[in-house]
């Protein structure tokens, strides 16, 4: 086995008095965390926290989200699902007796601590969107809770968050392709929320706290975003008085380069690190600044011992720090937790994820580009074991992976899970078609990703199939291809378009009823996906929704072998989609006998299958025994 079950995650510091060192640790044979902490600087005996196996007893399904203790750390709240319908309580207790002080009902998982007597916290509507922020001073009865926020607007999204230094609560809310965003400075006597810019449709923007000043990601004037600053004093609800980031010489820091795209930006009191793209792949610059000035000083880019990876912020909870942690991995590297000393600009590794039997020199990664339908390149990243000769082995089986929606990325990222399946000879690819935002995020997802051009995702994954079978790295009928949720509606779409270019496809609850879903406002979270694939009440977006939704799209004729999974109390993707998607193959396939199709349903879970680590597990390999056998390689042994 390449799990390890027995394992721990670095300890981090929730603030700079660094008494205590948190972490969360497994154990063999128990299915769930345990989230502990040292005193004495991490020194000191273990203190249990939250041991989820004693709380999961008896559950069929337990999903415990944000643990989070107190600014004084002498309490803790902690919020579970107990359905895997993602409706969540709250749990306040106190860590030195265990005892619990307060509870808060079916809220969203997300919890904020202003003082040790506050909680912040969202409550969701009807459709399951969170829409309300809500104060709660612990003891009162939920009915003496504050109303400080509604989101009317049923396409907006709100979520609520912290800055490091814990001094002000930001509460921002959106859809795919418009922001607003909100400030509380938790130490005034009386708090309350301050609007940074109001909604403008079609500029979205973020932002982070740094020495009395907001630093804002945005795309006002720069679709490919640049950073502004403004005064917090200075705010007035609109974006007049934000100033670009600048250098010592009045330049500009960011924005401006076609084949740059800036995602996020986080603070620290003499630094801040920007995150974005370019070429595909990811990178993090370091802005060195002065305590209290506003210009940058300096700004060097984040290197990493390899460049096609995935790697982002880690456990960072203090403000005046010349430390930022780190959280990296590759297609051959185990995830790795590393601490950046930004002055010495040197890495130090805290931890890195033992992987038992793994051998990373055994393995190796291939990167290229494959041009589409329309001529736009596609970046591909292969994993294999190595063999005889460089490069990836030809007339492989293939494990082809794709998503494509939301901006969202598939960057090269490690999986133990697919190890057992590499070692069987399979070449695991991905592909990062448009709908992500791996080649930018205008271009490849706004522009060219979604609504009207939403078959560019699509037709994107079908030319990497194709260039995988003309050039030889693998054949039709040993070709498997794997997405889930909205990559399960690109697993349907793709199967309906070449149903004969695919021998095995497994589609984890899959969006694949796309037009009834999205045209239907009743049905939770469907008004707010209008702003991804377009509104079906239009008829232009009906008409299109309709020419590649799946289900609406099921032809009579030969279709590769099928597994498809859902779970009964997801509320992103309804179980019925998956159903009614498999009863219309099987009423039109022509070679079920030869090519099944088969449903399994988690009558226990959501949308993000098991949370007993070991059912997890289990699933996964029912997942992987079906297509190795499909594939025929059910009876081939690891190498």
């Amino acid at each position: 086995s390449y799990i390890k079950e027995t394992d721990i995650t670095a300890p981090y510091f929730l603030n700079a008095r660094k008494e205590y060192a948190y972490y969360t640790r497994t154990v063999e044979g128990l299915s769930y965390a345990i989230h502990a902490r040292r005193g004495e600087g991490g020194l000191g005996p273990e203190e249990i926290l939250l041991d989820e196996n004693e709380r999961a007893e008896g559950k069929k399904h337990f999903d415990v989200a944000d643990v989070d203790p107190s600014p004084s750390e002498k309490l803790l709240c902690w919020s579970f699902d107990e359905n895997g319908d993602e409706t969540y309580d709250a749990v306040v207790q106190d860590i030195a007796t265990g005892k619990e002080l307060d509870r808060i009902t079916r809220i969203d998982s997300g919890i904020v601590w202003g003082d040790d007597q506050t909680i912040f916290y969202m409550k969701m509507d009807e459709a399951h969107r969170p829409f309300q922020l809500w104060r709660h001073t612990l003891g009162d009865a939920a009915e003496k809770d504050v109303l400080l926020y509604e989101e009317k607007d049923e396409e907006f999204w709100p979520g609520i968050d912290i800055t490091v230094d814990h001094r002000y609560l930001t509460l921002a809310t959106g859809t795919s392709d418009t922001s607003e965003e909100w400030i509380m400075d938790l130490t005034e006597p009386e708090p309350k929320l301050r609007l940074v810019a109001e909604r403008d449709e079609g500029v979205e923007y973020s932002c982070d706290y740094r020495e009395g000043h907001l630093y804002v990601l945005n795309n006002a004037d720069e679709r490919n975003f640049k950073v502004d600053v403004v005064k917090i004093d200075d705010m007035d609800g609109t974006r007049k008085p934000w100033k670009p980031l600048v250098n010592k010489s009045g330049e500009k820091v960011f924005g401006g380069s076609p084949d740059v795209s800036l995602s996020s930006v986080s603070c620290y009191r003499t630094f801040m690190v920007v995150y974005g793209r370019q070429d595909g792949l990811q990178r993090g610059w370091i802005v060195d600044t002065l305590p209290g000035a506003v210009e940058a000083m300096d700004v060097h880019q984040l290197e990493f011992p390899e460049e096609a990876c995935d790697f982002g912020e880690g456990a960072n909870c203090i403000y005046d720090t010349d430390v930022v942690r780190l959280s990296y991995s590759s297609m051959i590297q185990p995830p790795t937790c590393y601490d950046y000393n930004v002055k010495e600009r040197k890495l130090t590794v805290v931890k890195e994820k033992e992987v038992p039997h793994y051998d990373k020199s055994k393995y190796e990664v291939y990167r290229t580009k494959i041009k589409s339908h329309d001529g736009a390149m596609v970046p591909v990243q292969f994993v294999y074991r190595k063999g005889n000769e460089p490069g990836p082995p030809k007339n492989a089986p293939m494990h082809l992976y794709g998503y494509g929606s939301y901006g969202m990325n598939e960057d090269p990222s490690f999986s133990s899970g697919l190890l057992p399946m590499i070692d069987r000879g399979v070449v695991h690819c991905v592909a990062n078609i448009r709908g992500g935002s791996e080649m930018g995020y205008f271009t490849w997802y706004q522009e060219q990703g979604k609504y009207l051009a939403k078959k560019n995702t699509f037709l994107d994954f079908i030319a990497v199939a194709e260039y995988m079978v003309d050039n030889d790295y693998t054949r039709s009928d040993k070709l498997m291809i794997e997405g889930r949720s909205a990559g399960g509606l690109l697993m349907g779409t793709v199967t309906n378009m070449r149903p004969d270019l695919f021998k095995v496809v497994i589609a984890g609850v899959p969006f694949v009823d796309v037009l009834t879903t999205v045209a239907d406002p009743s049905i939770p979270l469907s008004v707010g996906e209008w702003t991804e694939w377009g509104n079906p009440n239009n008829k232009k977006y009906y008409e299109y929704i309709k020419s590649y939704s799946p289900v609406d799209n099921v032809k009579p004729g030969a279709y590769p072998s099928m597994l498809v999974t859902v779970g009964l109390n997801d509320p992103r993707v309804a179980y019925w989609e998956g159903h009614k998607w498999v009863a219309l193959l099987r009423e039109n396939k022509t070679n079920e006998e030869e090519e099944p199709v088969l449903i399994k349903t988690d009558m226990n879970s959501g949308h993000f299958s098991a949370s007993d680590r070991y059912k997890n597990l289990a699933e996964h390999a029912f997942e992987m025994a079906f297509a190795l056998d499909r594939l025929g390689l059910a009876d081939t042994p690891a190498k």
